[in-house]
């Protein structure tokens, strides 16, 4: 089959970055507001205390991810929108389509190439991640450059290595591949010595430049908490006391679920990594596995070690399988396919379009399709939704909070110094104090608020969101439209949207006039 020209090759990609960019802003919308998660909004928190040269007065789960405090925090600290934010993840998300796409064709052809193409773009997992800004779609990218790096006529070990480092500033989990490729590296060079065989090559080593990766994450958490190890420790730290931990055996179980639901891509994943060993493409196959089975033991031993374990960790592992299923495909020779192809479609009589079609088609029927989900349609609906009223809320809470009403401002002077000030969704808590400009301390999820004999505390004020599951009865005293008395409090609507399952209120004084 002969190459494409330059011309076709800018053409298909250029069309693929425009097509793969188009769909995310069709699907997430980020126009009139962004769907920002915890763990996006929490890097700005991260950016901001560690540039006025504070430690983190509050506690805040989510694990730092220098990488992300660098462009979140620059990019909010140049815009203060968080909108920018999320069309930089979407610009990384569509250059994830290209470079798999490139990197698929180089090592499987054209078939591999549409594959992987195709399978990132409707990737269930990685539609969540960009909906919420997460940080597997910037690992994703650093992982592609890594591969096309260590995979070129001439292997770029440099770059591998610092694509690697800065992959694990936003994805712990890549420093299993570093370790890998160490290993393996090590291993080499014991059989040389035994049989003398050839040694790895010198520059191979510099891929453990990724381990660069620990300084900083040392240096980032003792410039924002005095500890240098608070990453190494707060997985640890959410765990304590949390209901869902699941031990090693349930982890290793709900894995084993996870895939049959995909199992029609596993012979193809299996395949792929069958061919990549057989052809010696030992870097790329010590990546795939490194994230496929090595951080399934690693999740195994999280749970062994009593750590709560989010499906969202399984990230990798789909990717790995999604990488090395278009690697199984272009092992595959299919002539029957291609002449019926050619012979029903037109556009498949040119050569160059036959191993595209069939790689395109075996990922949309092999491959798993987050538009075709429910569960994920319904995730990114709730999510834009949810952050649609954020928008909303906060507008109503600053202006309440630069211009406080009399009784609110004499029941926040006599409320106690520790009562937090704001009340918000749990999912939008870091957001807000990002928003609002306030401490950790001050704002608070609902199961923070101030009570007083069963009642939310006066000076306080309350954002209450259905979407953020907040749908029991213990929440309907805040949905009202009218002033309620409840014993010594006046709970006083700011902004009430019963169609959308919005209320702001603001706690008052009961005989404050």
């Amino acid at each position: 089959m002969p190459p494409l020209s330059r011309r076709q090759t800018i053409s298909l990609l250029g069309g693929l970055y425009a097509a793969a960019a188009a769909l995310a802003l069709v699907v997430l919308r980020p126009f009139s507001s962004a769907s920002i998660g915890p763990d996006a909004a929490a890097p700005v928190v991260h950016f901001q205390r560690i540039l006025a040269g504070q430690h983190l007065e509050g506690y805040l789960g989510q694990t730092p991810k220098p990488l992300l405090t660098i462009l979140y925090g620059g990019i909010y600290g140049l815009t203060h929108d968080w909108r920018p934010i999320a069309w930089a993840v979407i610009a990384a998300f569509a250059l994830c389509v290209v470079l798999g796409a490139i990197l698929g064709n180089r090592v499987g052809g054209l078939s591999g190439g549409a594959f992987v193409a195709v399978g990132i773009l409707f990737s269930a997992v990685l539609l969540v991640d960009v909906e919420l800004a997460y940080s597997v779609t910037w690992a994703l990218l650093f992982w592609l450059i890594a591969g096309l790096a260590v995979s070129a006529a001439r292997p770029r070990y440099e770059i591998a290595g610092l694509s690697l480092m800065l992959a694990a500033l936003a994805r712990l989990e890549t420093l299993i591949v570093v370790a890998a490729a160490a290993i393996f590296l090590l291993l080499v060079e014991l059989i040389a010595r035994r049989t003398g065989r050839p040694r790895p090559p010198r520059g191979a080593y510099l891929v453990l430049l990724g381990f660069l990766a620990l300084p900083v994450m040392l240096v980032h958490d003792w410039l924002l908490t005095g500890d240098p190890l608070f990453w190494a420790k707060i997985a640890q730290l959410n765990s304590i006391g949390a209901a869902n931990i699941r031990g090693p055996v349930r982890i290793a179980l709900s894995l084993g679920l996870h895939f049959a639901h995909t199992v029609a891509i596993l012979p193809l994943a299996a395949l792929g990594a069958f061919m990549l060993v057989r052809r010696r493409q030992w870097p790329l196959a010590i990546g795939v596995l490194a994230l496929g089975p090595g951080v399934g033991l690693f999740l195994v031993y999280l749970g062994a070690r009593g750590i709560f374990v989010s499906n969202r960790y399984l990230a990798p592992i789909d990717l790995s399988v999604l990488f090395t299923a278009g690697m199984g495909l272009s092992a595959l020779d299919v002539p029957q396919v291609r002449r019926l192809l050619r012979r029903t479609i037109s556009l498949a009589r040119r050569t160059v379009a036959v191993p595209l079609l069939v790689g395109s088609a075996a990922a949309l029927a092999f491959a798993p399709i987050g538009l075709l989900d429910a569960t994920t349609r319904n995730t990114i609906s709730i999510q834009l939704q949810l952050h649609a009223n954020e928008q909303r809320a906060m507008t109503a809470i600053r202006s309440e909070l630069a211009s406080p009403s009399a009784c609110f401002a004499s029941a926040r002077a006599a409320a106690p110094a520790g009562r937090p000030l704001v009340v918000v969704p749990s999912r939008l808590r870091v957001q807000a104090v990002v928003d609002l400009d306030l401490r950790l301390t001050q704002v608070t999820k609902p199961g923070g608020i101030g009570l007083v004999g069963g009642l939310p505390a006066a000076g306080q004020i309350v954002y209450h969101d259905r979407l953020d599951g907040q749908a029991t009865a213990a929440y309907a005293i805040y949905e009202i439209a009218q002033p309620v008395v409840k014993g010594n409090i006046r709970i006083m609507p700011m902004l009430s949207d019963p169609a959308h399952g919005l209320w702001v209120d603001r706690i008052e004084a009961a005989g404050c006039s």
